[in-house]
């Protein structure tokens, strides 16, 4: 099963491109679903590994260049199913990737190259007969996986639909297999699209959004030549060449209008435009040639790679106003740099508007220009992904946050409240601030309550202020606060428990920092988290010599937030950001140590080691480049296991059954920074 061959079949000078999107726009998405989705994909026309969209149970791959949606929502292509024994076509949309099938009484394999700009219709081929052969396929979600059919042949294969699906492309083996023509399939028939004169075989790569207009390239494979062809009302008409023997259609404008790609011209290939019977050559940079990619939906505005004069090959934009220019020259007019040396080597995908294009730098990182008037910038998709993939620091400090108030309340009952000088007393009150280095301030008020036995009970409320730091001068301000309750058994010597719960609601604004070209940027926007977490200890204290009181303990800590989505407001990639959860659970081991100088004075410290039962994964992060293409990150993973150590001291005030008390835990990770939590709190039982 060669994934990367089914664009050779058909022959001469066919054999680098995959077949072009129906829409820019689609070419656009396409384009940039290679550049974040795709571990190390050199051109668009191979397949590679998918790395956030998941799989069936093995590897996933991108096979086609009409892969996503107009609204880029959904996302078509093959995964290994579980056990690697078989491919399967699949649909992503909203998270979820799900497995097409096979054809009824089919094969084991299927693969999807294409989907309708509403995303409904997924077309692609499946194997059939023992997994012999393949037949073109539509698929819906109400009515399954459709055989498509053969012109009589063999094997066929559907590699584009119309934006509402009802016609597709692609193309099919003839009665007898001895050649594979151009198909138009709607309305349940499959129409030859036939050849131009004096060539044997024909491929359909392109389908206008309404349906009517067919682009694609016709062929002799024995005589090494191939002609672009443009099809409508039954008329399947050459577009000739510039001046050689040889054109290649690379992309039909969504309008239908115009069709670019290369052709020949007495020396080399040049990048050519057609419309309205005309085939313009597009020039080149100063060098020998250049290839056409991809064109906005109205024709206008075509992009692509052409050589310099020094025959270096760098992405073009060209209009009729402006002629051929590179995009480099366009950012730098704007006052944007790309880092020293680096420069960008071809154009694959245009927006509908023709302003923003994507391409490929020249080692190898994908990305997207924005060239408008209002804004102007470049980006890789790799910076791109990465600065969603910050975000995930938020989730990290909200349930710090939330850790940070559970480990208040267990501090005052396992440390401040017990064996103060008024012992009698039945009631507490307690003030505390804290900060965290991460840094989040905070301060709370607590009451508890004696029930007996040794156990007491207390509830606490809190304001929080979170600030945290992210990648490119990123970070986020946020206030709010939240309760907590907890119930405890603490006696001087034996068993111990804890059990504690917490609740935190936060809001602010947040600035998601990346690299526009070789200078920093930002983008803002503001949001809420809401977030709960608990606590459960254990322990069992014993008198280890005179004054001095040592408790083992072990203890579980489960924390979760939830911050809503939003959309950003400012910066020239500024991006819409889906809801997203990120979930902390650790245990921890570890001892206390208690020395009483005095009544109701102490000196308290602990050694503790912490463990992430999770891994200490991040949230993942997903959203959407306005008015571009969506983004999904894996939340990356910070550390796993650290070490904590406490040291504190707890004195009486002047007033009877009055104290202070102050303490400093260092969080000590081995490859991260250290972090450190302060907290000094009153206290006054009657």
């Amino acid at each position: 099963m060669e994934d990367v061959q089914v664009y050779k079949k058909s022959g001469a000078n066919i054999r680098s491109r995959a077949p072009s999107a129906t829409h820019s726009l689609n070419r656009l998405h396409a384009a940039l679903l290679a550049s974040t989705m795709i571990v190390g994909a050199p051109a668009l026309s191979e397949a590679a590994d998918i790395q956030t969209l998941g799989s069936l149970g093995g590897s996933a791959v991108f096979l086609g260049s009409n892969p996503i949606s107009a609204d880029g929502t959904v996302v078509v292509g093959a995964s290994n199913i579980t056990g690697n024994t078989a491919r399967h076509a699949f649909r992503w949309s909203g998270g979820v990737m799900t497995d097409i099938g096979t054809l009824p009484g089919g094969g084991t394999y299927s693969r999807a190259y294409g989907v309708s700009g509403d995303g409904n219709v997924v077309v692609g081929e499946a194997s059939i007969a023992g997994d012999a052969i393949n037949h073109a396929f539509s698929w819906t979600a109400g009515g399954g996986m459709i055989d498509l059919g053969t012109l009589g042949g063999s094997n066929s294969l559907a590699y584009a639909a119309s934006a509402n699906g009802s016609v597709i492309v692609g193309r099919s083996e003839i009665t007898g297999n001895t050649n594979t023509r151009a198909f138009r399939w709607s309305g349940g028939v499959m129409t030859d699209l036939g050849t131009l004169a004096g060539h044997t075989d024909s491929e359909a790569v392109g389908v206008s959004a309404d349906g009517s207009v067919v682009a694609g390239n016709s062929s002799d494979p024995a005589m090494g030549t191939s002609i672009a062809f443009r099809w409508v009302g039954g008329v399947m008409t050459g577009l000739g060449t510039l001046g050689g023997v040889t054109s290649t259609a690379a992309a039909l404008s969504a309008d239908g209008s115009t069709v670019v790609g290369v052709a020949d011209n007495s020396v080399s290939g040049h990048a050519f435009r057609w419309n309205s019977g005309v085939m313009t050559d597009l020039g080149t940079l100063g060098g020998i040639q250049s290839n056409a990619n991809a064109v906005s939906a109205n024709g206008a505005v075509v992009v692509g790679s052409a050589e310099d004069a020094g025959f270096v090959t760098r992405a073009f934009r060209w209009t009729a106003a402006t002629g051929m220019q590179s995009v480099e020259s366009l950012l730098a007019t704007a006052g944007v740099s790309l880092a020293p040396g680096r420069y960008l080597q071809n154009a694959n995908g245009v927006s509908a508007d023709g302003s923003v294009i994507v391409g490929k730098y020249d080692n190898g990182p994908l990305y997207i220009a924005r060239l408008s008037s209002s804004a102007t910038g470049i980006i890789t998709t790799d910076e791109a992904a990465r600065s969603f993939a910050s975000l995930g620091a938020l989730g990290q400090t909200g349930n710090a946050a939330i850790s940070s108030s559970l480990g208040t309340m267990s501090q005052y009952a396992t440390q401040t409240q017990n064996g103060g000088s008024n012992p009698n007393a039945q009631f507490s009150v307690f003030a505390t601030g804290g900060y965290d280095t991460d840094p989040t301030a905070s301060g709370s008020l607590g009451l508890t309550m004696k029930l007996g036995n040794n156990i007491i009970a207390g509830a606490m409320l809190e304001a929080d202020h979170i600030k945290t730091n992210m990648a490119t001068n990123g970070g986020a301000k946020m206030n709010g606060g939240g309760g907590g309750l907890f119930i405890a058994a603490m006696p001087d010597t034996g068993l111990q428990w804890l059990a504690s719960a917490s609740v935190l609601t936060i809001k602010g604004d947040i600035t998601r920092g990346y690299l526009n070209g070789n200078a920093p940027a930002s983008s803002t926007g503001s949001t809420r988290g809401n977030g709960f977490g608990a606590l459960a200890r254990i322990g069992w204290a014993f008198d280890a010599m005179k004054g001095v009181k040592i408790t083992p303990f072990a203890s579980y800590t489960l924390t979760s937030i939830k911050f809503n989505g939003y959309t950003e407001t400012d910066g020239v990639f500024a991006a819409q950001i889906d809801d997203f959860t990120d979930r902390a659970q650790t245990s921890r081991l570890g001892a206390d140590a208690r020395y009483t100088f005095a009544p109701g004075q102490w000196l308290w410290g602990g050694l503790t080691w912490a463990h992430r039962v999770d891994g200490g994964k991040t949230a993942d992060v997903s959203g959407t480049l306005i008015g571009l293409f969506p983004i999904g990150t894996t939340g990356v993973a910070f550390a796993k296991d650290w070490a904590e150590a406490t040291a504190g001291i707890r004195l009486p005030l002047g007033t009877a059954g009055s104290a202070v008390t102050a303490s400093v835990t260092a969080s000590i990770p081995s490859h991260q920074a250290t972090t450190y939590m302060a907290r000094i709190g009153l206290s006054q039982s009657f």
